[in-house]
């Protein structure tokens, strides 16, 4: 009986001591846990941790951790940080081996992503516990999976800090949260939400619902006003620009399979605001305004692609076509290896595009090669546009390899449709363009949707002034337009065999054209001031209809070349034709309101221009109660061009290492001096080494000589032809209080102007 007394006795006191240790643990596992992972932190896993509490209920199976900081191995720079961690776990279904995770909450959370390469930060973390050093027993096979259940994750207000070395971008996604309602060890569907910002810019919402035993998934993706510019660097490789930028917003909902990406459907819309792209060189090539895409439904595997509306409203393009290409072709990089610095006289900043990672990991990259192989498997038999409306757009284009500046302004251009699906038996659309602004075109066209080539459109063309082609015209015909404004009405058909029927009405009028310049190599011998001349009818006006015919399936046929030869023809025929119409050219003389100078000229001796002078100082003598205002109308980039290359080619002839028999005489008749000349074109190359080669000549003579000195030089011309005029009115006896002198800066004005004129308008001395 003693004995049993004393066996209870001591199962008593192991009771006490159990409960007391149990207790001491509930006490003290806080801190001491609190003390250990700081403690043994490097030990583990190389890296310090600090926190400010953690609290862990030993029988209830929840943890709770405030303040903890993990650092970068080796670095006091802070890898992850969060304000607060919270989850619980089912302690006596876990001892059955079931682990039931009641909910696992992360808030105010901050992580530090770094990559080089193929490299992170967290490199190390990854290969915790992965010691191939010791031999692993051959673990025993389990026949039951262990069972896991998480009913609920969340991570609220985050933060991640992504920084890849290599590419040169910064990204950071602000007010990060995530949802993961349910998923537990045999679930087949997986289900998460997401929202954030970027860069405290943009809003990112997206939800995905994924099949994980085949991989499919569907997405609801919305963002607001995306800056891209961050994205820029991954561009780098395909891209050689100084800005690229805009604000994306779209609304999608995507359907597909991981596992075959060309097997993906969608439907939302697409927007794009505030798009900029600019060259290495910071000259605008492209920017929109507004741009939105709605989508009805697009599924590639079944080919279907119906667009409700695309919608673009405000844009601006810029092209330049030079000797050696345009200036789209500095903008791509050809050589993957190619680093492009420029300086220019009016920045002195330098531009440097180098080097950037691999197409294996560039996102761009690789979304191209994705197009390119759902291109290549399908093919587009349904498609479909509700309306598609693009307004308000403005375009550019210079040629820069004629010796002078072609220059072409669209403004207000507008191209607007009907609803375009292949099940139409025509499709409809209207273009519309402001030309230089002063003249108009408008375009009808319909086709068949099964081949666009059967077609019919008209052409409306409204004055548009002969002038702007005078680059083109002197260099292949020697001439240049004086004046005349282009009407032509064309209305085209080809029908389902290619055959093309054309009616061209052509109407130019008040058309005048200058003497053939000599000296010009690559002019045809046309002779196009006589034909022009005969030409013209009484109102001075030009009007003819021609036809073009053809099959378009003849590869020996070319529609440009046929109307050039039609307009050829023409002008000689008119030119030789064995009648008189002398008489129809003389007209009776108006009053002079004006008389045309040369671009550069600062003197006027002409005999026409000192009688025009002359004959209004007798007006203003016999009416000194009058003043007649002159203005100079000058097209100032002209002028501002012709004097940039009069400028170059003094700097080149006064240069001592040019050596000509004939110096003297090239350098007296400067502005005779062909501005193609090669070995001129050579020397002002010459000067800029560095500089990228697919700018124009003309710009490489502005470098030469310097802003700041051509803008001196055009002031002093000005200065000189006020002068001249004061003095002929005063010589002629006209007091200088009478004269008045002015310029017109109307740029639009001018744009249009062969020579340059005075123009005289009558005020008052007051």
């Amino acid at each position: 009986m003693k004995a049993v007394k004393k066996f209870l006795k001591y199962i008593l006191y192991l009771i006490a001591i159990i409960i007391t240790l149990v207790v001491l643990v509930i006490l003290f596992i806080n801190p001491i846990a609190k003390w250990a992972i700081q403690k043994y932190d490097t030990k583990f896993i190389g890296r310090e941790i600090t926190l400010n509490a953690i609290n862990i209920g030993v029988l209830s199976g929840s943890l709770d951790i405030v303040g903890l900081t993990v650092y970068e191995k080796n670095s006091d720079k802070r890898f992850l940080t969060f304000g607060e961690l919270k989850t619980k776990i089912s302690v006596w279904q876990a001892i059955k081996n079931k682990y039931n995770i009641e909910y696992f909450e992360l808030s105010n959370y901050s992580v530090s992503i770094l990559q080089n390469g193929s490299k992170f930060n967290f490199d190390d973390l990854l290969e915790l516990g992965n010691d191939t050093t010791t031999t692993k027993k051959p673990e025993v096979e389990n026949t039951e999976p262990t069972q896991w259940f998480l009913n609920k994750l969340n991570l609220n207000n985050g933060t991640i800090l992504y920084n890849d070395k290599q590419v040169g971008i910064k990204t950071t996604l602000n007010n990060l949260n995530v949802l993961l309602p349910v998923f537990n060890y045999n679930s087949d569907k997986l289900f998460v939400e997401t929202n954030f910002q970027v860069n405290k810019q943009g809003k990112v919402k997206a939800d995905l619902d994924l099949t994980l035993s085949n991989l499919k998934y569907k997405l609801n993706c919305s963002i607001n006003q995306l800056s891209i510019k961050p994205f820029y660097p991954y561009l780098k490789e395909m891209l050689l620009a100084k800005d690229f930028k805009g604000l994306l917003s779209t609304n999608l909902k995507l359907s597909g399979s991981f596992s075959n990406p060309s097997d993906i459907a969608l439907k939302g819309h697409i927007g794009l605001n505030t798009f900029l792209l600019t060259d290495v060189l910071n000259e605008k090539l492209t920017a929109i305004d507004q741009l939105k895409i709605t989508i009805d439904s697009i599924n590639v595997p079944k080919s279907i692609f119906n667009i409700n509306t695309i919608e673009l409203n405000g844009a601006y393009v810029k092209t330049e076509l030079y000797e050696n290409g345009t200036n789209f072709n500095r903008l791509l990089k050809s050589d993957p290896n190619q680093a492009v610095s420029t300086n220019s006289t009016t920045n002195t900043d330098t531009l440097k595009v180098e080097q950037t990672q691999t197409s294996s990991s560039n996102l761009f990259i690789l979304i191209a090669d994705y197009v390119k192989m759902v291109a290549k498997d399908y093919i587009l038999n349904t498609y479909s546009a509700d309306k598609v409306s693009l307004n308000n757009i403005e375009v550019d284009y210079s040629d820069f390899t004629l010796g002078e500046q072609f220059y072409v302004n669209l403004e207000n251009m507008s191209i607007n449709s009907n609803r375009i699906s292949s099940e139409n038996e025509r499709i409809t659309a209207t273009f519309s363009t402001n030309i230089n602004q002063k003249g108009n075109l408008l375009v009808d066209i319909s086709s068949n949707p099964k081949d666009f080539l059967e077609m019919d459109f008209k052409t409306d063309l409204k004055s548009l002034p002969l002038t702007m082609f005078n680059p083109y015209v002197k260099y292949y015909l020697a001439h240049t337009f004086k004046t005349g404004d282009l009407n032509l009405l064309i209305q085209t058909s080809i029908n389902a065999n290619h055959q093309l029927k054309a009616e061209n009405n052509l109407l130019i009028e008040k058309i005048k054209c200058n003497k053939r310049i000599k000296g010009i190599k690559t002019a045809a011998k046309v002779p196009l001031k006589l034909g022009v001349a005969m030409l013209r009818d009484p109102k001075g006006n030009i009007d003819f209809k021609f036809p073009v015919n053809g099959n378009l399936n003849d590869p020996k046929y070319k529609i440009g070349k046929i109307v050039l030869k039609i307009f050829e023809n023409l002008l000689v025929k008119a030119a030789t034709a064995p009648f008189n119409a002398v008489g129809s050219l003389l007209g009776k003389k108006e009053p002079a309101t004006e008389f045309e100078f040369d671009y550069l000229q600062t003197d006027f001796n002409n005999k026409e221009q000192r009688k025009v002078l002359e004959k209004t100082a007798e007006t203003l003598i016999q009416k000194p109660e009058l003043a007649i205002q002159f203005t100079q109308n000058v097209n100032i980039e002209k002028e501002k061009e012709l004097l940039t290359y009069r400028l170059a080619k003094e700097i080149y002839l006064n240069n001592p290492t040019y050596v000509s028999p004939k110096k003297e005489d090239e350098i007296k008749n400067i502005d005779k001096f062909d501005n193609k000349d090669s070995l001129f074109t050579y020397y002002v190359s010459s000067q800029f080494k560095d500089l990228n080669t697919k700018i124009s000549h003309l710009d490489k003579c502005k470098r030469l000589v310097g802003e700041d000195k051509i803008k001196q030089k055009l002031e002093e011309i000005f200065i000189k032809r006020e002068n001249e005029i004061k003095r002929i009115l005063i010589e002629n006896k006209v007091n200088e209080n009478q004269i008045l002198l002015n310029r017109n800066s109307d740029k639009k004005a001018n744009l249009n102007q062969v020579r340059p004129s005075i123009t005289f308008d009558i005020d008052s001395k007051d």
